[in-house]
């Protein structure tokens, strides 16, 4: 079941740890860059060995921006804002222009089949 990630900040670098349904971490490095004008991302998750990780993505609005992966990892992140627009500001994060959510196997599962049917 999905849930919304809670706690993050409008500083610009931020780390924060997540813990997933099946009891491993995820930890994801937060940066706003001013100069490019949005958030960027490190994802580490230690469900694997060596752990994976995602390293300098941008954050973008998207039903599941680890789509991508979804055959390696057991989650996801849905990036939302109500206009439908990436998240530019440093303050999204909080406003509540900008929303995340933690996908579970299941939430995965459901958004492929309402956003990608047949592929």
């Amino acid at each position: 079941m999905s849930s919304i990630l809670q706690g993050l900040t409008d500083q610009p670098k931020q780390q924060w740890p997540i813990t997933l349904p099946d009891g491993s971490t995820a930890t994801m490095y937060l940066e706003y860059r001013p100069q490019q004008n949005g958030w960027f991302y490190d994802l580490v998750w230690d469900g694997v060995n060596p752990n994976w990780q995602l390293l300098g993505m941008r954050l973008v609005t998207h039903p599941n921006i680890l789509r991508q992966y979804r055959n390696q990892i057991t989650f996801g992140l849905t990036v939302s804002t109500p206009d439908g627009t990436d998240p530019t500001g440093q303050e999204d994060l909080v406003n509540g222009k900008c929303t995340l959510l933690l996908l579970d196997a299941a939430d995965v599962l459901t958004i492929e089949g309402a956003y990608f049917p047949g592929d």
